[in-house]
Order: C-alpha cells, then structure tokens, then sequence
C-alpha cells in the first residue's frame, strides 16, 4: 500500500484522516475558441471531489449524503475493495470522494467525463501544523494507530518521542526526518495534483503538473473562508440547501505545538516542504 513498486493502483499509498480575503475559482470552465472539451459550463449533477485531507472535507461529504441516494454517493473511495472499483464504475453514482491523488483517478472523472471537479486547499503552513499533530496523535489512539501503514506507524512513533514544543528538539526532527514522511510532510497538497513517488521530494516539475491539474477543477474553495467557499458551492448546486446549514464536521485533532513563540522558526525551518503548495495556494487564490 505504501511500496512504490509494482503497478501504481489508485489507493496505493492512503494514510491520511478521514478527517482572509477569499478569491475563490468559479471558473465553471468556459471553453476557448477551438477547444471542445469544456463548451458548457459544468453542470454539477455528477461531481468528484479530491478530498484532500485536514481541508474540511468531511463537511463537504456531508453535504452531498443529504442530497443523494445512497447507492448513488461513495465517499472515502480510498477503502473500497478494488473488486468494487471494477469495469463500469463509477456507473450509476452521481457522487464520489476520496483521499485519492488525482493523477489516479483520472481516467475515471477527467474531462470530457461529464463530471464535476471540485476540491478545497488550505493555508500551506497551517495545513503542515495540522496534519504534523493528526500524525503525531495517531500514536495516542490505539485503534486508529493499528490501521495505518506500518511505515505511518513509525513517523508516528517517532514523533511521539520528539517534544515538539522544544526548539531544539523540533529542529532535529526536521533535520533526520524519516523518509517515510516525506510524502505526509513534503508539499502535500501538491501531491493531491500531481502524485509523486512517495519517497521524493516534490519539484518544480511537479509543481507545475499540479496547477495543470488544478486548472482542470470546476470549484477550488478556501479552507481559511470556508463558511463562503461552502456557500458558493451551494449556489451552483442542482439542488435545494439552505445556506444556513452548512455543516461543520471536525475530527478531534489536539495541537501538537502548544508555544506559538516557535512558530516563526518552525515556518522558517519548514520553507522547503511548503514551498511549492505555497506557489498552487498564490496561484489558485488569483485565479
């Protein structure tokens, strides 16, 4: 699951939580002149959504299990068995997510398809915070610490011996970083477009992969403005929401880093795994 090796299958490396100004894409991807592949705005009646993870994600989930059948809606496509992933899927769904590189997954929903692209991004330097501490608190959760990858296990349990609220402590984590983490820690948002060899750091060649790819989305929201990212998909939605019900489902996740006096060094000492994600969030937010 973890391993490169072999073929690259679309759940080969999952090991993630199932959980500002907003310039928002609302692109609905009007086609230029000779191109045939996005001549009607999107429709939204079929829509994949790239739930990239610690981005709220679980709430937009929720929000499309209200509005469609059931044998219609598959979230967390990532832990389906491959037998369902066979000849004729996605037939007959109208909704389907998953932490799942889009690279992936591709064939099933890009364009010409017919279906909805949709995702949300987050602050690259709180998105690192975020799932650092969902890594390190897998070590506390017995259960949760059993079903990850036992590669995942041993970030985790290193972790669980590095006092991330201690300079020193965190600059040697950071330094003698497992390799193993590299694909949790190293620009992962770029991951989600561009899909990488896990044990590689992200280049600018997969950076620019992953704004071809982003370009290619019908709706990118902003985590850091989610209330009016969630609000903005619900008007271009095919069906009846009411904007004052827009869900809020948060997975427990407890601060790892406590002293915010170290946050100004850890950003510094953490440049090289946000960078890149720094270059798609600038970029998406323009667009």
């Amino acid at each position: 699951m973890f391993s490169d090796s072999g073929n690259r299958t679309w759940n080969r490396s999952f090991f993630c939580p199932l959980p500002t100004v907003l310039s928002i894409r609302q692109n609905f991807k009007l086609a230029k002149k000779g191109s045939s592949s996005f001549a009607e705005v999107s429709s939204f009646e079929k829509v994949f959504f790239l739930h990239i993870p610690k981005t709220g994600g679980e709430s937009v989930n929720h929000l499309f299990r209200q509005s469609r059948a059931q044998e219609q809606y598959v979230e967390h496509m990532e832990n389906l068995d491959s037998s369902i992933i066979g000849p004729g899927f996605p037939e007959g769904k109208t909704f389907v997510s998953g932490h799942i590189p889009f690279p992936r997954v591709r064939h099933l929903f890009g364009k010409p398809s017919g279906w909805s692209l949709i995702t949300f991004v987050r602050n690259p330097f709180a998105h690192l915070l975020s799932h650092l501490s969902w890594t390190r608190n897998l070590f506390s959760s017995p259960a949760v610490f059993s079903k990850v990858p036992p590669e995942i296990q041993r970030v985790s349990r290193i972790m669980s011996e590095t006092d991330f609220n201690d300079f020193a402590s965190l600059e040697a984590f950071f330094k003698d970083m497992p390799s193993e983490a590299l694909c949790l820690f190293d620009n992962r948002q770029v991951r989600y477009f561009s899909d990488p060899d896990d044990y590689a750091t992200v280049s600018e060649g997969d950076c620019r992969k992953a704004m071809e790819t982003a370009d290619q989305f019908d709706y990118i929201g902003l985590f850091e403005d989610f209330d009016h990212s969630m609000r903005m998909l619900i008007d271009r939605l095919p069906f009846e929401v009411s904007a004052d019900a827009i869900p809020h489902k948060n997975k427990h996740n407890p601060k790892i880093i406590r002293d915010e006096s170290l946050l100004p060094a850890l950003r510094e000492m953490t440049t090289s795994l946000t960078s890149f994600d720094d270059k798609l969030y600038q970029r998406i937010k323009t667009i």
